[in-house]
């Protein structure tokens, strides 16, 4: 296994991936990243759910790949060298995993995966989001909610995310309040 591999926590994110949505076309944040004409190069579409977003970014002529440890595990970052994507897209992954610490393994690997020009697109639920969708059968877990279906949801703000990911990366542009989704440098 490479020095990259050892970096991802897969048994934490096949656990997120048990909460891929079922959606009808791309992510918020996908749509905004073309619409606005914001990516260049090859992305790489990290925690890819079934692929929606791979797709669209795909659709619309951009070289794309994704991994996603439950739905496209053959696909792993180590597959690839660091710095082969000018953009790593992660949407609705860090939300989904009850432990802090596995969230910033995500995000250092996703920084060292990416060249000293990349960027991230980072996007999550909001704490809005989560309070207006919290249902009676969601419990409290960590600093988070635990599902009826065994997953978890967590609700930051942009602040808070701005905050966690500071160390990491740099210029960072916040997009969207809710969902929470910013662009960033790595540092």
């Amino acid at each position: 296994m490479t020095e990259l591999g050892k970096q991802f926590p897969y048994d934490a994110l096949k656990a997120s991936g048990e909460t891929a949505v079922h959606r009808y076309g791309p992510s918020f944040s996908a749509r905004i990243l073309v619409e606005r004409d914001l990516l260049e190069g090859n992305i790489f579409d990290w925690g890819c759910g079934r692929g929606y977003d791979l797709n669209y970014f795909r659709s619309k002529g951009f070289s794309a790949e994704g991994w996603d440890p439950v739905h496209l595990p053959e696909n792993p970052p180590e597959k690839y060298s660091a710095g082969s994507f000018d953009l790593v897209h992660c949407a609705f992954v860090l939300n989904t995993l009850p432990d802090s610490e596995e969230r910033l393994k995500i995000l250092r690997a996703i920084h060292d995966f990416l060249p000293a020009s990349g960027e991230i697109s980072l996007t999550v639920r909001s704490q809005s989001n989560i309070k207006t969708n919290l249902k009676p059968t969601w419990k409290r877990f960590g600093d988070g909610w635990l599902t009826p279906k065994g997953t978890f949801q967590r609700g930051y703000t942009a602040e808070e995310l701005v905050e966690i990911i500071t160390p990491l990366f740099k210029d960072i542009i916040v997009f969207s309040r809710d969902p929470v989704f910013i662009i960033a440098s790595p540092v």
